[in-house]
């Protein structure tokens, strides 16, 4: 599998890298900053762009950006999140009601929470 993994400074970036080339997939990083993390059309168009040049299963990131989502959105590709930050605000956009998301959550009281609001199959507890 071909992984598009947005890299910011986050805990983990090459625990998740190594885990992933230890299982046999392609990563490839692009520098990633939460300074916009809602809509900016100049890095959603710069996101779809690296998805098209590298043609990813998915895309990967920890924590859930809505740009990121909305860029895949646009590519028409799946979008990975790993949320570790809890409450982490940015999940209350209405992006994370896309189809194309799958949002990985560690909080169980947060998870029931967005799952009773939103009945989405693409949210999964961690615990």
């Amino acid at each position: 599998m071909k992984i598009l993994m947005m890299e910011w400074k986050s805990f983990g970036n090459e625990d998740i890298i190594a885990g992933f080339r230890e299982l046999g997939h392609i990563v490839k990083t692009i520098p990633f900053s939460k300074e916009e993390p809602y809509h900016n059309e100049k890095t959603e168009n710069d996101i779809v762009r690296e998805i098209q040049d590298f043609q990813p299963d998915f895309v990967f990131s920890f924590n859930y950006f809505p740009i990121i989502s909305l860029a895949c959105k646009k590519a028409d590709i799946k979008y990975v999140s790993w949320v570790y930050d809890s409450p982490l605000v940015l999940l209350y956009s209405y992006t994370v009601i896309y189809p194309g998301n799958y949002i990985f959550i560690f909080d169980k009281d947060l998870y029931l929470e967005f799952h009773k609001l939103l009945l989405n199959e693409h949210w999964h507890a961690n615990s």
